[in-house]
């Protein structure tokens, strides 16, 4: 057993929130006596009170204590939050100054996102290293703050750097949470798996992310009664739209509960589960969705964003449809009838597109990312 004296803090924080749960399991099973702490958002987006992803599930992990940080950032286009936003910067940073203080943790894990910078500052001003780890391939201006002030810059793609950030930089790759490798345990979605025993039909996942799409949401909506004696339909809706899950689900049709699955929220079990056995994946581009999708080799049609910064999600959606495992659909042309040619198209040749993707070498960057942890740990 270890002394107590070797007790020590890590803090992981970020707006990425699957990568760093992944490492969070590889740290606490290397390291049980750890403590640590997450630094995240309460709520996804300013002015909604939907809570997090990453405030949903850390503050069900035992021995992980999640702390809210409040704090604005530059946004890029002008809404009714800007200005208020400007003036929760300075507030970000003195939480942060606080409660590192506090903690004094060994090492600060970051997987950007503006929430990231005040802690990865506070952390570089107190003397306390920072790993800061980059999702997709574009670098937004969080994470360029974020490589002035880190010890180490990881990268999940071997992008282009420059200056004094090329010299701390280590490709890992991106990192695939370990409940996503779990096939057995459907969860809440037992009552699919046994109908779909008796009754074969091709299963659809759709998710807009970890927030939801409303745009998505409303373009399922608008194929379901097309769909309703073809699919089996997992349904992954976030709460982005206040109350769009409940209204959803009192006006479904009792017909439609027998081959139709809303959620607001799924379990990352569940979700390994559905890539495991879902025959068509449709979904908004995010850089963590995609390289999962990579990952299980998961045909896709992808809808990017198409507000995202330097166009980030149809680069990743890009990236997917070259490694052959699917197809970009744009949101300006998403209709319900392009949407549903291109879902009958894939089915009919989803094994071409599994059969791309599990040629291509994609790997799962958690023990890499993790022997960077270790380095600075053992300094």
């Amino acid at each position: 057993m270890r002394k107590e004296k070797d007790e020590f803090a890590l803090v992981v924080t970020g707006g990425h929130a699957t990568p760093a749960l992944a490492l969070i399991g590889e740290i606490r099973r290397k390291y049980p006596w750890a403590k640590i702490f997450y630094f995240g958002s309460k709520y996804s987006f300013e002015g909604k009170r939907a809570f997090s992803f990453e405030y949903q599930t850390v503050r069900k992990m035992k021995g992980i204590h999640f702390i809210p940080l409040t704090t604005g950032r530059l946004q890029r286009r002008f809404s009714l939050y800007t200005i208020p936003s400007l003036f929760k910067i300075p507030w970000g940073f003195f939480q942060a100054f606080l409660n590192l203080r506090k903690i004094r943790p060994k090492l600060i894990v970051s997987f950007g996102g503006y929430l990231s910078v005040p802690v990865v500052v506070m952390g570089w001003f107190l003397g306390i290293p920072s790993l800061v780890h980059e999702q997709t391939r574009t670098v937004g201006l969080a994470n360029k703050i974020n490589f002035l002030f880190a010890k180490t810059v990881a990268l999940a793609f071997p992008i282009r750097m420059r200056g004094l950030a090329k010299k701390k930089a280590v490709v890992t790759g991106n990192l695939i949470r370990e409940e996503l490798q779990e096939y057995r345990r459907p969860g809440r979605l037992k009552r699919l798996e046994e109908k779909g025993k008796k009754t074969p039909r091709p299963l659809l996942y759709i998710t807009g992310g970890k927030s939801g799409s409303v745009f998505v949401n409303h373009l399922i909506e608008k194929l379901l009664p097309v769909w309703k004696d073809k699919y089996f339909i997992v349904h992954q809706t976030g709460e982005l739209e206040k109350n769009y899950f409940l209204r959803l689900k009192k006006s479904l049709p009792s017909r439609y509960r027998q081959f139709y699955y809303p959620f607001s929220f799924l379990k990352g079990e569940e979700v390994g589960w559905l890539l495991h056995h879902a025959d068509l994946v449709i979904s908004r581009a995010g850089a963590n969705t995609v390289y999962e999708l990579a990952f299980f080799h998961c045909p896709a049609i992808l809808i990017p964003i198409p507000w995202s910064y330097q166009n980030e999600q149809n680069k990743n959606a890009l990236w997917l449809k070259r490694k052959g495992g699917g197809e970009v659909l744009s949101q300006n042309r998403a209709t319900p009838q392009k949407l549903n040619s291109l879902v009958e198209k894939m089915l009919s040749q989803k094994e071409v597109y599994k059969a791309s993707l599990a040629k291509q070498k994609v790997r799962d960057g958690k023990k890499l990312l993790f022997q960077e942890v270790e380095k600075i740990l053992q300094e």
